[in-house]
């Protein structure tokens, strides 16, 4: 069950043209390949799945844009719906056969927060 609940995950991003790789217990997602930005798909036991966003060096990331004067803002909001449509079809598809733990919004706020400081 578990593998291939993982396989079928990965299948729907990759099918919706994301970037997908898996990393331990977790899928990572991204709507542009080298953005900081991710959806992650963390699978607990056989019957659950926690989805949320994480941003590693988001800082960086931020500075690297505002360097190249870009606007930050557009594109990381741009990058976050872009992740928030696959996570609500794997959450459509994947909620019947397994628990969903939805943490988009809590890891949605500290994105946005992130990038406000």
């Amino acid at each position: 069950m578990r593998e291939e609940l993982i396989k079928e995950i990965m299948e729907l991003a990759k099918e919706n043209s994301f970037h997908v790789e898996r990393k331990n217990g977790s899928i990572v997602i991204r709507s542009e390949k080298d953005s900081p930005i991710t959806l992650v798909v963390e699978l607990h036991g056989e019957n659950e799945i926690m989805i949320g966003f994480q941003a590693k060096d988001l800082i960086d990331y931020i500075e690297e844009l505002r360097d190249h004067d870009e606007n930050v803002d557009e594109i990381i909001e741009s990058q976050l719906d872009d992740l928030k449509s696959i996570a609500y079809k794997i959450i459509n598809k994947f909620s019947k056969k397994v628990k969903v733990v939805n943490k988009l919004r809590e890891t949605e706020i500290d994105i946005i927060e992130e990038l406000e400081e």
